[in-house]
């Protein structure tokens, strides 16, 4: 007969079930036992009115699976929640254990008070536990709760496992006793009323109308004992595979000379394999251990870092573990290991249950690294720590950068990867590509370079001054070159400020010497010009162009007279944004007249001990150079700001910057760029500078030229 023809009476008679009294009627309920059931499915005989212990199901057997390894359980709830929401049916699934795991449709007379009191809801899961031995695959069963009312269930079995139960019920076939449900709503302390009211809710369903139902869960259970089976024997093959890929694991570690061990990491217990004792010098026997016993054999110096990397993979951070570390031996030496493992066994949740890897006894490599590291270290201390700067490099068309020290990072401006592992001619240290092309045939001719000077460049386009010096050496058999550099451009210009102020010195002396002996006679002259002026009137453009030459030759002995060595100056305390302040309107004057706009920076730094005088000179002197180097439409920046323990008073001009050749002579009197100039007021510019404990420096290039007057460490408390 197929299927879409049986009636509810086939379904009746080929659907088998049982009943099975949980000993109702000691609690004062009617049950009804069928006459086919055995004398095992009654309840025991002895069980006194409210004594539930007689009930209590105790079982030892573990089982091998849980259904939630077997089943997609939100998968199944998914679907028993659409057919709740169709059919209106009640479902709960409860696992071997008594936990729910899912449900709909439950009674408010179960959810709110049954479900809700610590002493019904024992009733409860004693009701399931005890019908549990009761289930038969296939079949359901009937049966009263010891709560009162009537539950049907029918058993999820996997390969002859009973895993999980569904079970359909909180119902009854008959209207109520309601005084006995009023009894044990007193008997729990639950609201009588609303105890009964809920009672009032519950479906009376005569059992025809179950049949079906359960029929249908009866099949839903078929069809996931049949799905978990599959499951199963994937599971199974699959811990088939890795026993016979450990069996073959151990006996290639057997015939190999690296230790195998094995954590299992719930129960604390650490296999180690024979080869793994005997390089500890110990025989498989004497070692039984644990984790903790082995932790105890790493030396004090590696437990930290060991600890931390096995701590980072158990936690996931790192695809394997490996560490380096000594372990003590039972002769009380300490031996290296290279020690690699992994986690071969996660839970559900991620935590790790088993790990197992390999040990390998280090100690000869370690010794020999420890040899050429010392060696190494000799090295590597006059390299890194050196204060000149250094570079090693293969040699030939191709050469590359194996290593550079840390003060040619900072004399250089490079990072370690600019430098490192590039090729030599991507990186422009020479200031000429002929000086390089020279100095690379000097190294192959003779071999070696001594103290060549050179102009070299740093990342940042600065141009300075050097002596080189490189040798060549061996290094794993490759020829190579160490090259060593000294920055010698503080030197340099310490020399040509020297040579400057020597010279300025010079200069000074004589002006005080003969200075007041020609401006004398001068003065006399100039007298005697002016009252011939009156006297001549024909002549008198001849005497005005005599008299301007006086008046510029006396300009020039003034000069001359202020870089006078000796010259007394007034140092006060003074604000060097005031001094510029008290000269801006003149110096505006003069920028807007030739077409151009001053830019003042004014930061306000501490007061200098400083002649006020002497530096308002150098600012007007700078002021005017620039504006003389610049074109209509200039700005003329003027500023002043602190670098470290330094004050700074610049004056920035954006004319076409000053030729590379006049660098060194600036400051040198009768040195100039002007038509009409003398040189003279960047002289004393120098001098003026000098007298106050200050430096003149200058930076130029194609957008301009910028002065700084730097005092150093001048600053007024």
């Amino acid at each position: 007969m197929k299927q879409d023809y049986k009636t509810g009476k086939h379904l009746s008679t080929e659907m088998p079930y049982r009943v099975v009294n949980l000993g109702l009627e000691n609690h004062h309920l009617k049950a009804e036992v069928p006459e086919s059931l055995s004398p095992e499915d009654k309840p025991p005989s002895k069980a006194k009115p409210g004594d539930l212990s007689a009930l209590r199901f105790h079982t030892d057997k573990v089982h091998k699976y849980h259904i939630s390894e077997l089943i997609d359980l939100h998968l199944l709830e998914q679907l028993l929640k659409s057919f709740y929401d169709i059919t209106g049916i009640r479902y709960t699934i409860i696992d071997t254990d008594n936990n729910i795991l899912c449900r709909a449709g439950w009674t408010e007379l179960c959810l709110n008070f049954h479900r809700n009191c610590p002493a019904t809801e024992e009733r409860c899961k004693l009701s399931n536990s005890y019908i549990s031995q009761y289930l038969q695959y296939g079949s359901y069963t009937k049966f009263r709760c010891l709560n009162g009312l009537i539950d049907y269930a029918t058993p999820v079995m996997v390969n002859g496992e009973h895993l999980a139960t569904i079970y359909l019920g909180q119902v009854l076939e008959e209207p109520p006793d309601e005084e006995y449900f009023r009894k044990q709503a007193r008997e729990f302390g639950f609201d009588e009323e609303a105890y009964i009211r809920a009672l009032r809710k519950i479906s009376i369903v005569p059992e025809s109308e179950i049949k079906p139902i359960m029929r249908f869960y009866s099949q839903v259970a078929q069809v996931l004992a049949s799905m978990g089976l599959e499951r199963m024997q994937k599971l199974e093959a699959a811990d088939q595979a890795l026993k016979k890929s450990e069996e073959r694991l151990r006996l290639v570690l057997e015939a190999s000379k690296d230790g195998f061990w094995d954590l299992d990491i719930e129960k604390d217990y650490l296999y180690v394999s024979p080869r793994w004792a005997e390089m500890l010098e110990y025989s498989p026997d004497e070692l039984k251990m644990r984790f903790d016993a082995w932790t105890r054999l790493i030396h004090p110096d590696d437990y930290c870092q060991t600890m931390k990397a096995i701590s980072d993979h158990l936690k996931g951070k790192t695809a394997q573990y490996e560490a380096e570390y000594r372990l003590l031996t039972k002769s009380g030496k300490w031996k290296w290991m290279l020690d690699r493992g992994k986690v071969v066994s996660r839970d559900e949740n991620g935590r790790p249950l088993r790990a197992a890897g390999t040990c390998i006894d280090i100690t000869e490599r370690k010794l020999a690294e420890n040899a050429l590291r010392l060696s190494e270290e000799k090295f590597s201390k006059v390299f890194h720590q050196s204060p000149i700067m250094m570079t090693l490099s293969t040699v030939g068309d191709e050469g590359v950068f194996i290593d550079a020290n840390e003060a040619l990072f900072n004399g250089m401006g490079y990072s370690p990867e600019e430098i490192i592992d590039r090729p030599v001619d991507e990186i422009s240290f020479f200031r000429d590509p002929e000086t390089k092309y020279d100095i690379q045939n000097s190294f192959l001719d003779n071999g070696k370079l001594e103290g060549i000077e050179i102009d070299y460049r740093t990342k940042s386009g600065e141009i300075r001054r050097g002596l080189l010096w490189s040798h060549p050496l061996h290094l794993n058999g490759s020829p190579c070159r160490i090259t060593s550099l000294i920055d010698i451009t503080e030197q340099r210009r310490i020399e040509q400020e020297m040579a400057r102020l020597s010279d300025l010195n010079l200069i000074g002396t004589m002006a005080a010497s003969i200075g007041h002996e020609i401006r004398n006679p001068m003065t006399s002259v100039r007298g005697f010009l002016q009252l011939f002026r009156e006297k001549y009137h024909e002549d008198i453009d001849f005497i005005d162009l005599m008299i301007e030459e006086l008046d510029r030759a006396n300009k020039i002995i003034t000069e001359f007279l202020g870089m006078a060595r000796d010259k007394t100056v007034h140092l006060q305390p003074q604000s060097i944004d005031q001094v510029v302040m008290s000269i801006y309107p003149m110096l505006e004057a003069e920028a807007k007249y030739r077409g151009m706009l001053i830019n003042l920076e004014l930061n306000d730094p501490p007061k200098l001990s400083i002649d006020q005088d002497e530096i308002r000179q150098v600012i007007v002197n700078l002021a005017f150079n620039s504006l003389e180097a610049m074109s209509q439409g200039g700005t003329l920046t003027i500023g002043t700001m602190v670098e470290g323990r330094d004050t700074v008073l610049y004056v920035k001009d954006q004319g076409p910057g000053i030729e590379p050749e006049l660098i060194d002579k600036l400051g040198t009197p009768f040195v100039t760029t002007k038509d009409n100039g003398t040189g003279l007021g960047l002289a004393l510019c120098y001098s003026i500078a000098a007298r106050h404990n200050a430096r003149l420096e200058v930076a130029t290039g194609a957008d301009g030229t910028t002065f700084k007057l730097r005092f150093l460490n001048g600053q007024e408390e």
